[in-house]
C-alpha cells in the first residue's frame, strides 16, 4: 500500500517538507497529508513590516505554494498517539500514519499582560492597529535581537513622530560584530530611536516595570515559545518543550517521526549553532523530507550538516546590516549595511518565498549550504 505521511505545520519547514516529498517515484512515493490551523502562509519574516505599516499582507494562500498531490487539512493536531501511529485533530477526527513529521513551528513567548507581540499574525495586526491609533507618549520596544532592532527600524521610518526607546538586557544584537554592532547604533541614532543596553525590563513584576518605563505602548520582542504538543504526547522534549531528535531528525525511541524548524532540538552538542528562523527552517525541511524517503525505502540515514552565511537585520524601508558569517553562524569581519544591505535583505526575502513555489513546481531541487565538519564527528555512531 502507498505509505502515508503526516506533517503537522505549514511554515517554512513544513511546506518545504511536504512539498518535496512529492518528487519521490515508485511504490515508495508517500500520500502526503499536510495539517495547519489556516489555509494560508504567513510570511513570518516579514511580520515586523506588516506590524508597522509598511507592508500590506503577508499572507499568501497554501495552494500557491503546495505541490497539487499534497492533501491540506484546515485543522490543528490536539494529540499525538505514537504507538498507535495516529494523531487526533481539534475537529475530533483520527488520521493514521506510516510516517510523521512534526513541524510546528514557534509562537509567542512569555509577555507582561499589556504589551504587544509580531511573531504572529494576530499580534501584528494588533500591534498595526495600535501604532496607527497611537497619538501620544512613547513606544517602548523590549528585545534587542532581530526581531526588536526590525520593528523599531519599520516604525521609526513609517512614524517619526513617535518617540521609540529599544530596551535591552544585555547588548544589542549579540550575534554579530563590534564593527557591525556599531554601524546598527548610528543607524538607530540616525532614526532618533533612544537606546537602553544592559537594562533588564521586569517582565513579571508590573510596577517595577511601570517605574522603568512610565505610559506608553509596550511591544515585547524578547523570545519565542514551542507548542506543548510534543511534550503532552508523550514524546522526547528539552526544556523548553522542543521534540528531541537525532542528527538524523528522527525521534529516538519513535523511528517513524521526524522533526524539523523552530519547534525541534537536536540532541547533540554538535548542533548547539542552529538558530530559529527560516534561514535553519528550509534546509531542515528539506533534509527530513529526504531521510523520510531513505526510511521508506530501507536506505541509511544522513546525518544534518546545514551550514550558515548571513544574518540579515532589516533596519527601515531600504536600508538592511548584513552580517556574514562562518557555517556555525560565528560573525566574520564583514558586514555590509545601508541601501545595498536592504537591496540584499530584499532579494533573500523574496528568494526565501520562492523557495517554497520552486519546490512545488520542481520537487527535489532546492539546495543548501552543507558543510562535513558541523554536526556530529565521523567516529559517532550512525543511526539504526
Amino acid at each position: 500500500m502507498t505509505p502515508h505521511t503526516i506533517v503537522i505545520g505549514a511554515g517554512y519547514a513544513g511546506i518545504m517538507a511536504a512539498n518535496r516529498l512529492c518528487s519521490a517515484e515508485g511504490p515508495s512515493r508517500p500520500r502526503v497529508t499536510l495539517i495547519n490551523p489556516k489555509d494560508h502562509f504567513i510570511e513570518r519574516i516579514r511580520l515586523h513590516s506588516y506590524a508597522a505599516s509598511t507592508l500590506k499582507s503577508v499572507s499568501h494562500p497554501l495552494a500557491t505554494l503546495l505541490h497539487p498531490q499534497v492533501d491540506v487539512r484546515v485543522d490543528s493536531v490536539e494529540s499525538i498517539e505514537p504507538e498507535a501511529r495516529r494523531v487526533t485533530l481539534a475537529g475530533g477526527e483520527s488520521l493514521s500514519y506510516d510516517v510523521l513529521i512534526y513541524a510546528a513551528g514557534s509562537a509567542e513567548g512569555a509577555a507582561p499582560p499589556e504589551a504587544l507581540q509580531i511573531s504572529t499574525l494576530a499580534g501584528a495586526e494588533e500591534t498595526r492597529r495600535r501604532l496607527q491609533e497611537h497619538t501620544s507618549g512613547p513606544v517602548h520596544i523590549v528585545g534587542g535581537g532581530h526581531t526588536g532592532l526590525e520593528l523599531v527600524g519599520e516604525i521609526a521610518s513609517e512614524h517619526p513622530q513617535i518617540e521609540i526607546h529599544l530596551h535591552c538586557a544585555g547588548a544589542i544584537a549579540p550575534s554579530v560584530s563590534e564593527r557591525a554592532r556599531a554601524a546598527i547604533l548610528r543607524r538607530l541614532k540616525r532614526l532618533k530611536v533612544i537606546v537602553h543596553t544592559h537594562q533588564p525590563v521586569p517582565m513579571r513584576d508590573h510596577d517595577a516595570r511601570r517605574a522603568l518605563l512610565g505610559d506608553g505602548l509596550l511591544i515585547w520582542c524578547a523570545g519565542f515559545s514551542t507548542p506543548s504538543l510534543a511534550m503532552t504526547s508523550g514524546l522526547p522534549h528539552d526544556t523548553r518543550r522542543r521534540l528531541q531528535v537525532t542528527p538524523e531528525l528522527q525521534v529516538p525511541g519513535f523511528p517513524s517521526i521526524f522533526g524539523a524548524g523552530d519547534a525541534i532540538a537536536i540532541d547533540h552538542p554538535g548542533y548547539a549553532y542552529l538558530r530559529m528562523g527560516c534561514a535553519s527552517a528550509l534546509p531542515l525541511g528539506a533534509h527530513v523530507a529526504d531521510n523520510v524517503q531513505r526510511y521508506l525505502e530501507q536506505r541509511p540515514l544522513e546525518p544534518y550538516r546545514g551550514g550558515y552565511i548571513v544574518q540579515n537585520i532589516a533596519l527601515g524601508p531600504k536600508n538592511a546590516l548584513v552580517q556574514f558569517v562562518h557555517p556555525d553562524d560565528r560573525p566574520r569581519s564583514i558586514h555590509m549595511g545601508g541601501l545595498a544591505g536592504g537591496i540584499f535583505k530584499e532579494s533573500i526575502c523574496r528568494m526565501t518565498l520562492r523557495s517554497l513555489s520552486n519546490e512545488a513546481r520542481h520537487p527535489g531541487t532546492f539546495s543548501w549550504s552543507q558543510h562535513a565538519e558541523l554536526g556530529p564527528q565521523a567516529d559517532d555512531e550512525p543511526a539504526a
